[in-house]
């Protein structure tokens, strides 16, 4: 959708074995709803695998018009709260039926690994959560991995890895500045019920400047965070810890922050290993001393596809 045009098929008779009779016009989002809704298909399935806040700002009119919509797209979760709200008028807050509507966003945080679910799952059953922190971005937790085992690496080098496994977003700030780390951050502490903003999470960034080009990354990594990070990671050695960057949500100050925490290395709350994504959840059922605990890969396209195709695959077996 983020491409310059849309395919219209007038007549798919004509096409035969090639594409002779396919007409390209340029994206209109109006048009594809109105042609869309023309159409007498009993469901209507929109799957939004863009990052495009044009596509997302079109949610609430195809909500309301009964077309379910599946999407990792993050923008209008992490919109202002009176966008945010507006999608949920035609939805139930867990993804469920109003209006013939629903709304999966589950690929959002963890690609595959079901912690939305999850939250809504014990929300809905009573449940009282007090706390949620997590290593919520695979480009991040390579990082930081690898750096636990040896302090001696570089943070530079750490991170390019992370890039050649194409992990990284496709703008290397989001993930240094704890932009895509606070989205999710975001998304979650609203699941769970706190009115926030972006700009209320307070968030520790990687960059020293924030005005820097892509290709000036690598260079301004070694020059300003290396050897910061080399004398973090060393000192974190010394005092037995670990150092993660993580999401965090307090449900009893109603706050939301992102940044370097240290963990017991002896007994961390997360065991990860390459580029897991973990949550730890504190909860009247699941108290401190025994939290819930999600762990596993969560980053990279095959993952967000898993993800997307059992959130349609959720809402297929809905519509039976």
């Amino acid at each position: 959708m983020e491409a310059s045009t849309l395919h219209r098929w007038p007549n798919p008779g004509r096409l035969g074995n090639g594409l002779e009779g396919v007409e390209l016009s340029d994206a209109n989002l109006d048009v594809f709803g109105d042609f869309t809704e023309s159409k007498e298909y009993p469901r209507k399935i929109i799957v939004d695998c863009t990052d495009s806040e044009l596509v997302a700002s079109k949610y609430p009119e195809w909500l309301q018009r009964g077309f379910h919509i599946i999407t990792p797209n993050r923008q209008i979760l992490t919109a202002p709260s009176e966008q945010y709200e507006e999608c949920f008028k035609y939805v139930g807050r867990a993804g469920g039926v109003f209006g013939g509507a629903q709304f999966r966003y589950d690929a959002t945080v963890g690609g595959q690994i079901p912690i939305i679910t999850l939250l809504q799952d014990l929300l809905q059953t009573g449940d009282r959560i007090d706390s949620l922190t997590g290593v919520l971005s695979g480009t991040m937790s390579l990082t930081f991995n690898q750096l636990n085992e040896n302090p001696e690496i570089p943070f530079s080098k750490a991170f390019q890895l992370a890039r050649e496994r194409e992990l990284a977003k496709i703008h290397s700030k989001d993930d240094l500045s704890g932009l895509d780390t606070a989205k999710k951050s975001l998304i979650l502490a609203r699941e769970l019920g706190l009115q926030l903003e972006l700009q209320d999470v307070k968030v520790e960034s990687l960059l020293p400047q924030d005005d820097c080009e892509e290709d000036d990354f690598t260079t301004l990594l070694k020059e300003k965070v290396d050897g910061p990070m080399a004398e973090r990671f060393k000192a974190a050695q010394e005092k037995g810890e670990l150092l993660f960057y993580v999401g965090a949500v307090d449900l009893k100050t109603k706050s939301v922050s992102v940044g370097i925490q240290a963990f017991p290395a002896k007994n961390p709350p997360f065991a990860l290993q390459d580029a897991d994504f973990a949550v730890l959840l504190v909860s009247q059922r699941f108290p401190a001393e025994t939290p819930l605990v999600f762990r596993g890969p969560g980053a990279g396209p095959n993952l967000a596809a898993s993800g997307l195709f059992a959130s349609l695959l959720r809402v297929c077996r809905s519509l039976l």
